[in-house]
């Protein structure tokens, strides 16, 4: 059930709005504000989309286009490790939420890790290629993405897993070139671990 995937404290109800489409009722306003700002969620290894209504609740006029996600940013020079750096990575992925960082807005690590908001309509980036530092060289940032869902490995998107793949049917031959794989699926950092 999805109360074991969300935690929450108090009971919440399901409601069956249209195909593939439900509202949550939520009796506590903390369990409610938890789980729009936590995610990704995935549920049976699907992604679970959340939207928050507004104005008067059209839900037709909703896109469910939009995910959250931690993205861990791979490849990163040394010098080039701050929350500054992450904010403008980020929001070639993104619309940026959070970049994870120490008070002295660094980013210690081997990677920077950085909260965004993805349009899930379009596949998944997997790298930036950026001209960083003084000397503007051209570095390629590898991207890791935390808690990822069924993903097509051929089109990088969701909801459909590669044997359904409409671009698959190129990929008859015994080996076929898959643009994504596994490696795109980050390894979760332990709560309250760091990059480092």
């Amino acid at each position: 059930m999805i109360k074991g995937v969300w935690k929450t404290k108090e009971r919440f109800e399901v409601e069956a709005i249209g195909s593939n489409k439900f509202v949550f009722h939520f009796l506590s306003i903390t369990d409610r504000r938890r789980v729009l700002s936590g995610g990704s969620w995935c549920y049976q290894n699907k992604l679970l989309v959340l939207e928050e209504p507004t104005g008067v609740g059209d839900y037709s006029k909703m896109s469910f286009s939009q995910a959250p996600f931690w993205v861990q940013l791979h490849n990163i020079p040394v010098f080039c490790m701050s929350k500054a750096v992450g904010s403008i990575l980020g929001n070639m992925v993104g619309l940026v939420q959070e970049v994870e960082c120490n008070q002295d807005e660094l980013c210690l690590g081997t990677f920077i890790r950085v909260r965004v908001i993805i349009d899930i309509s379009k596949p998944l980036k997997r790298i930036l290629k950026v001209h960083l530092g003084s000397d503007k060289e051209l570095v390629t940032i590898l991207l890791r993405y935390e808690h990822l869902p069924e993903l097509c490995f051929q089109c990088g998107l969701f909801g459909h897993p590669l044997k359904e793949c409409p671009e698959s049917v190129i990929l008859q031959g015994n080996n076929p070139k898959l643009k994504y794989g596994a490696w795109i699926k980050a390894p979760i950092p332990s709560p309250g671990e760091t990059s480092q």
